[in-house]
C-alpha cells in the first residue's frame, strides 16, 4: 500500500501538477512539495480504516456511505465523471451488501478493502476534499483510533482498552 501511496503522490505532484489544497472558510493553501507526505498519510490513513472490514458487510455499508457522499460533493463541483464513478461505485457496494446477507456467497476480502481504501484517498484528493475525509468517513476515524488505543493500552499497562466499557 506504500507503494501504491507513493506512486499516486507522485503522479499527482509532478505529473497533474498540483501543489494547493482547499480549505473550507479560508481557500486554496500552496503546500508545494508537502502534498507528497500528505497523500501518503492520508492513502494510509485510509487504508487504517480497513480494520472495519468482516464478514458482516459492515465496512460494504460504510463506504457505500462515503462514496454516496463524495459524489455529491463531485457533482456540486460539475465533475461528472468523478460523481458518476462514486455513484456506480455506491451501487456495486450495495449489490455486494445484497449478496452479503446470510448465508453470505461473496466476501469482500482484503483485496477489495484495499483497492476500495485507495480509491477512497484518491477521489478524495481528486475533489479537492481532503480536509473534509475525517467528518465524512468518521466511522473509519473511530475505529482506527480504537484499535491505536487497545494496542497502546495493551502494550503499556497489560490490560486492554475496550472503549465501549466507558458509555456503560
Amino acid at each position: 500500500m506504500i507503494i501504491i501511496a507513493a506512486v499516486g503522490s507522485w503522479w499527482f505532484y509532478y505529473k497533474l501538477g498540483w501543489t494547493t489544497l482547499f480549505i473550507p472558510l479560508i481557500g486554496d493553501i500552496n503546500i508545494g512539495f508537502f502534498y507528497i507526505p500528505l497523500f501518503i498519510i492520508t492513502t494510509l490513513g485510509c487504508w487504517a480504516g480497513g480494520v472495519i472490514d468482516g464478514i458482516d458487510g459492515l465496512s460494504g455499508g460504510t463506504f457505500a456511505m462515503i462514496f454516496f457522499a463524495f459524489s455529491i460533493i463531485a457533482f456540486s463541483q460539475a465533475q461528472i465523471g468523478l460523481a458518476s464513478f462514486c455513484a456506480v461505485l455506491t451501487g456495486t457496494i450495495l449489490a455486494f451488501l445484497w449478496f452479503n446477507i446470510p448465508p453470505a456467497r461473496f466476501y469482500m476480502g482484503e483485496s477489495g478493502m484495499m483497492g476500495l481504501t485507495a480509491t477512497l484517498a484518491a477521489v478524495a484528493f481528486l475533489t479537492d476534499s481532503v480536509v473534509v475525509l475525517p467528518i465524512i468517513a468518521g466511522l473509519l476515524v473511530i475505529e482506527a483510533g480504537s484499535v491505536i488505543l487497545q494496542l497502546l493500552s495493551k502494550n503499556f499497562f497489560i490490560e486492554r482498552f475496550f472503549f465501549h466499557r466507558q458509555f456503560i
